[in-house]
């Protein structure tokens, strides 16, 4: 060592060696530096004292092992709330696509049940699907059943659900309108056929399908332009050819056809 090793050369004339041997433990008992002015001290200044550190190790380790460390505390704590967060979601998210699925088995069995014989090995092409128009007439028309023959033709279904099992002519005039509709936008053949197809609101959920005739498409313009000159007053409307076609008039009150 470099401070032992000047020591001794001093040491070797007389007797300056015993007192600087002397002297280097006395001032090592008291100060705990080495007689050479601090050229290597016992401890290095600016290091960390291990035996302090290692007392301070050991009082933080009592007290974790008595009131626990906050630091892993508030993880478990995030961790906790991220899986009660996460649990409602993904209960919600199974129940979702469960009820999609049963949705989806019920609408098929519903179109199944819906379609007339004659269109057993159709193809269904749409269900409930907007078309618009603007020539010959302005006309947006809602299809509920598209299907597509073995030849390539289009067949329309209307479904409805009353108490009378039977097809109207407004359910003629409507799917003669849908036909128009439909040729117009998409250039498809549509046959000159369709059915009605007849739920009645009862417990026995039975559907009725009835081969209905088109019409022509210049009968519909001509309907839907009085249609037109009545609500502007430009016509005078005719009487129904049946009484009972007048029961769910909005202006029976003010015909004059039961004023009489």
């Amino acid at each position: 060592m470099l401070c032992g090793d000047l020591c001794f050369r001093i040491g070797s004339s007389g007797n300056a060696g015993a007192a600087c041997v002397s002297r280097q433990g006395a001032l090592e008992s008291t100060v705990g530096e080495s007689p050479c002015g601090g050229v290597l001290p016992s401890r290095p200044s600016g290091l960390p004292d291990h035996g302090s550190m290692a007392g301070e190790r050991g009082r933080g380790t009592l007290w974790i092992a008595l009131h626990g460390c906050p630091v892993r505390e508030e993880a478990g704590q995030q961790g906790a709330a991220m899986i009660w967060w996460a649990v409602p979601v993904l209960a919600g998210l199974i129940l979702v696509l469960w009820l999609r699925r049963l949705w989806l088995r019920r609408r098929s069995y519903s179109e199944r049940a819906s379609r007339p014989r004659e269109l057993a090995n159709a193809e269904l092409v749409c269900m409930e699907k907007l078309f618009r128009i603007r020539a010959p007439i302005r006309l947006v028309a809602k299809v509920d059943r598209v299907y597509r023959l073995p030849g390539g033709s289009l067949v329309l279904v209307e479904l409805k659900t009353r108490w009378r099992d039977r097809a109207y002519p407004s359910d003629v005039i409507q799917l003669s309108a849908q036909k128009i509709a439909i040729e117009r936008q998409t250039g498809e053949v549509v046959e000159p056929f369709a059915f009605v197809s007849v739920l009645r609101p009862t417990f026995r959920r039975h559907w009725t399908s009835y081969r209905v005739r088109l019409l022509e498409e210049d009968r519909v313009v001509a309907l839907a332009q009085r249609r037109t000159q009545i609500l502007a007053s430009q016509v005078e409307p005719t009487y129904a050819s049946s009484v009972r076609a007048c029961a769910g008039c909005a202006f029976r009150v003010k015909c004059d056809h039961f004023a009489r």
